[in-house]
């Protein structure tokens, strides 16, 4: 759960609340659900304003780096939604599969943390193999993670699969 989960649930229940409230007031029970309806609709669209406005800055910040920033920043491994900076490098239209072994060593770190980035890059930039391994879990064990992930990695061309570890 994130900052942005926990904005957009108060923004939802204080929207409905006061729909209710002011649609008891002014219609009785029928205002009433009428002002839910609406104060969910408006608590909504309310509640998804802070995630828009963090994504479109972070859309302009990454759009004002070069490709080689980008990929320098991927691979210090410091960042923790490598997914979003290999999604603006294939909105670039850049290849983005030699970072596959990169993503791969994610999924089998120590941290758990690494893990879940890890699965997040994988699933939205590479879904056709996140769909491969449905199973993978980041709370699994490390020797487990492994084992779910090594199909992916045979597949690999012999120069990417060395260059991952």
């Amino acid at each position: 759960m994130t900052i942005f989960h926990a904005l957009f649930f108060v923004a939802e229940i204080y929207a409905i609340a006061l729909g209710v409230k002011y649609g008891c007031q002014y219609g009785g029970t029928l205002g009433g659900l009428a002002g839910a309806v609406v104060g969910a609709t408006v608590g909504f669209a309310a509640g998804k304003l802070p995630l828009l406005g963090a994504l479109c800055y972070a859309r302009r910040k990454l759009a004002a780096q070069s490709t080689e920033q980008l990929r320098a920043q991927l691979r210090d491994g410091r960042d923790l939604a490598p997914n979003i900076l290999l999604l603006e490098l294939k909105h670039r239209g850049v290849d983005i599969n030699p970072e596959l072994p990169f993503v791969l060593d994610m999924l089998v770190s120590d941290s758990q943390l690494r893990r879940s980035c890890g699965w997040n890059a994988l699933a939205s930039a590479f879904p056709k193999l996140a769909s491969e391994i449905r199973d993978y879990r980041v709370h699994d064990p490390v020797d487990e993670s492994r084992k779910k992930v090594q199909p992916l990695r045979d597949r690999l061309p012999s120069s990417e699969h060395l260059k991952g570890h």
